[in-house]
């Protein structure tokens, strides 16, 4: 057998090098392969792959025992085995989930969004539900906690409702298209609607290219600090459509609850998965209720809250079942 190139021997005894996870992609990409290959619907994917992870997605009994199928011959074939402990749902942490559904989901829908306000008010509502029933399974809830406690799941994950995220955007792109240089083809196009074109149903015509809060902003500011003021402005708010609800869960995040950086709330933030899953249990179930806890939801305070949770546990699980 051929020694193995300089560059990837290893003497550690832990073999998580910095391009284990590139030559692990490598090694199960026909496993991928076989999996994408089974007809399933245009919009959702057989199988989702994070890290060392696969997340099975079949639309019925049928297509799940396919899928367990090719991976367990993929398994048989590689030499490797599944770990049992994983199998009972999507055993990842809520923040993964969240970070998942921005990234591969969010992001399909985003595209054109504000288009689709503008043309139907009907699709925004079918994407909602989508997003709703989503947040629900990010935060662990059940599908009727999940409609019960829609504003808390919006506001605990920090994603703005479809409506007003479709707003947030129509912002954004009066931004790129204020940006644009004289001589972009664009710039000269959308002056000819309503003069050449004539046409009063064109989305330009109706001035989706000029957002009214962002002409706002532009009035607030010079060209040149204008980008940062806009970051600014938009992060205000976002904080104000995430919490605008009067719920009584909803209106107990407060501000020094949430991450600066994108302004989820602190449970979801928990480096530990069971102290996550425990502090959002918290936030959605009205039985766990102690005097003060959660004033301890902030984010200078979460190894108090995280000791707290675990109190109230022992105290829950000590308490003998009513006769």
């Amino acid at each position: 057998m051929e020694q193995a190139p300089e560059i990837f021997q290893d003497t550690d005894a832990c073999y998580k090098a910095p391009y284990s996870p590139f030559l692990f992609n490598i090694y199960i990409n026909d496993l991928a392969d076989s999996l994408t290959a089974i007809p399933n619907s245009p919009a959702i994917p057989n199988a989702l792959l994070f890290a060392d992870n696969i997340q099975l997605i079949p639309a019925n009994r049928k297509q799940a025992l396919i899928l367990v199928k090719i991976v367990e011959d993929w398994c048989n074939k590689n030499g490797m085995k599944i770990n049992v402990k994983k199998l009972k749902g999507a055993n990842w942490h809520s923040m993964i989930k969240l970070n998942i559904y921005k990234t591969f989901v969010r992001s399909i829908w985003e595209y054109g969004l504000p288009l689709l306000k503008y043309y139907s008010q009907e699709n925004i509502k079918i994407i909602q539900k989508v997003q709703t029933k989503a947040l629900g399974l990010i935060t662990d809830c059940s599908e009727s906690t999940g409609k019960q406690y829609r504003s808390l799941t919006h506001s605990i994950t920090a994603i703005e409702e479809i409506e007003d995220r479709a707003d947030t955007l129509g912002i954004i792109f009066g931004f790129h298209y204020y940006k644009l240089s004289y001589n972009n083809p664009l710039k000269k196009l959308v002056p000819k609607f309503g003069t050449v074109f004539r046409d009063r149903n064109a989305l330009i015509s109706s001035g989706i290219h000029k957002s009214r809060t962002f002409q706002k902003i532009l009035k607030k500011t010079t060209e040149r600090n204008l980008k940062n003021v806009l970051e600014l402005e938009l992060k205000k708010r976002k904080l104000e459509n995430i919490s605008k609800w009067k719920t009584k869960r909803a209106a107990l995040i407060k501000p020094e609850a949430r991450k600066k950086s994108n302004l989820t709330d602190v449970s979801i933030n928990i480096k530990s998965k069971t102290d996550c899953k425990l502090a959002i249990k918290w936030r959605t179930d009205k039985c766990l209720r102690i005097q003060e806890t959660d004033k301890l939801f902030n984010r200078k305070k979460i190894d108090k809250l995280v000791e707290r949770l675990h109190n109230i546990i022992k105290k829950i699980n000590r308490e003998p079942e009513p006769p």
